[in-house]
């Protein structure tokens, strides 16, 4: 029996117990991290028991899917040529939208943990291949995860000023982080440290309110969010935004130049003062010959304190300048940006209105092409929709065009032409096609269609089996000779990988006589 290793994420902790325990019934053993709290320790262990399992069990839900650690688990075992076998165990999740690598794999749904579901998990672990011995050299072993909140850390305890392009990198490796059930604590605190910086700037200081806003814990619902002048001694300057920080800094320009001529009356007065002490103190006595030393020595110590002042403020005041001009080209910057955004939306404009007039002129043109030839040589037929829950009809023959209908599985439509050369979408090779639903025309990617007539020849010596259902532990209903003629009614399953050969099982008709077969030993 086999070793199991199953990744998962904490929130489906209870789901994953019983898909363990339904795993050892089966007579293999299972692993999965239900006592290890965290650090280098508990990651060198993962990665140890991944590299010595049989099997890699992916426990699909939508935080799995998110989570750093899931994703670099299934990764390296993946480098390191274990087979996978992904274990859909929640709703909320779409699996036409999987990753590549994971959507070519055929999957278990274990969402409703019935008897039908035992054995279809019972199939799939019976029909992984036997292990494979590690490559040599070992890929190298992912980091830590959350490693990279570390270096967020160290950049915003740092005291040099944070330009928007570093502030807006900062505060997306964030979201990710919020995103993350097992990072979302420490994002969270480092939002609040992000928005205590003095040079925050308002937009993102804005986006860092709403994020903490609607991510708050529960525990501290209704906190007020820690501001700058907790942190800082000059509290009026620090609570106000950056647009007013640069004016007060603005201020500090204007009037600087006063600084010398303050101080030096703060010298006078200081010189004079020294002069009423001694002539006001009866119990000092100085010999008269050594009072005009005494007043020059007073006049020399607050000529110094003057300079010594005028130094500072001169210094000051160059630091503030500093600080006004890069505050400036932040500003110009931000413009700049800004008004690549507006061009941007200006081009999506464009872009939405021109795909509108093509699926205009397509639907006027749908009858003519429903009845003739197009320039590429396909004649409208027939075919069966082969996508689970349903197959998207789009405005145009594009992954990004917007989506007008769905057509169910195992819907029918009539293809009308080829639009496009052979390309790759969603994992899929296939070209797109222009199609009619109902009475509606639309674009469809045909990697999800199947021919009605489609008549293929057998190419399995000396013949091929034909089994009872669509495994290769269904028995053998009938077999089919090499070089006969075969029609394929519908796909019935997604890529898989049989003796060595990827493909799909198919329902046939040979003679009047039905069952399914393997596609990769049939020709077209």
């Amino acid at each position: 029996m086999a070793n199991i290793f199953i990744s998962y994420n904490r929130k489906s902790e209870s789901t994953v117990r019983v898909l363990a325990d339904d795993i050892e019934a089966l007579g293999h053993t299972v692993w999965f991290d239900q006592e290890l709290s965290g650090g280098h320790a508990w990651w060198d262990k993962i990665l140890e028991t991944i590299r010595n399992c049989d099997v890699f069990v992916f426990a699909l839900s939508p935080e799995a899917l998110e989570s750093v650690a899931c994703n670099r688990e299934y990764h390296y075992a993946a480098a390191l040529g274990k087979a996978i076998l992904p274990v859909q165990i929640s709703d909320g999740m779409s699996t036409n939208l999987l990753p590549p690598l994971l959507s070519q794999i055929q999957f278990v749904d274990y969402r409703k943990q019935d008897r039908e579901t035992a054995f279809s998990l019972g199939r799939a672990l019976t029909n992984i291949p036997p292990p494979q011995a590690l490559p040599d050299p070992l890929p190298d072993p992912p980091p830590v995860p959350i490693s990279y909140l570390g270096g967020i850390t160290e950049q915003l305890e740092s005291d040099g000023i944070l330009s928007y392009e570093a502030q807006s990198a900062l505060l997306l490796d964030l979201k990710r982080g919020l995103r993350d059930p097992e990072t979302q604590d420490d994002a969270r605190t480092l939002l609040e440290k992000m928005r205590c910086r003095r040079d925050i700037l308002s937009s993102i200081a804005e986006e860092v309110d709403e994020l903490l806003a609607t991510n708050r814990k529960s525990k501290v619902a209704g906190q007020r969010i820690p501001h700058a002048e907790q942190v800082g001694e000059d509290s009026a300057a620090a609570k106000r935004p950056a647009p007013q920080a640069l004016a007060d800094i603005g201020q500090v320009n204007r009037h600087s130049s006063r600084a010398p001529l303050m101080i030096g009356a703060v010298g006078v007065m200081v010189l004079a003062a020294v002069i009423a002490f001694m002539q006001m103190s009866p119990g000092l006595v100085i010999p008269s010959s050594n009072q005009d030393e005494a007043i020059a020595e007073a006049q020399r110590r607050a000529e110094a304190i003057t300079r010594q002042a005028e130094q500072d403020a001169q210094q000051q005041l160059e630091a503030a300048q500093q600080k006004i001009a890069e505050m400036t080209r932040q500003a110009a910057t931000e413009r700049e940006l800004q008004a690549q955004r507006e061009k941007l939306q200006r081009l999506e404009e464009q872009l939405r209105l021109a795909q509108q007039q093509a699926t205009s002129a397509s639907r006027t043109a749908t009858s003519s092409s429903a009845a003739t030839s197009t320039s590429s040589g396909t004649a409208s037929h027939w075919h069966q929709v082969n996508a689970k829950p349903h197959l998207n009809v789009r405005s145009a023959a594009s992954e990004r065009a917007g989506v007008v209908g769905t057509v169910p599985d195992g819907g029918k439509v009539n293809v009308l032409r080829v639009v496009s050369a052979a390309t790759v979408a969603g994992g899929h090779s296939g070209q797109w096609v222009e199609i009619d639903y109902q009475g509606r025309a639309g674009y469809a990617f045909d990697a999800f269609l199947i021919p009605l007539d489609d008549w293929r020849r057998v190419t399995a010596q000396p013949h091929l089996n034909v089994r009872s259902a669509p495994d290769v532990t269904g028995g053998v209903a009938f077999t089919v000779k090499n070089g006969e003629q075969v029609k394929v009614l519908e796909r019935v399953s997604s890529l898989q990988s049989v003796s060595g050969e990827r493909g799909y099982w198919v329902k046939i008709d040979s003679a009047g006589k039905t069952g399914f077969v393997f596609d990769a030993y049939l020709a077209k």
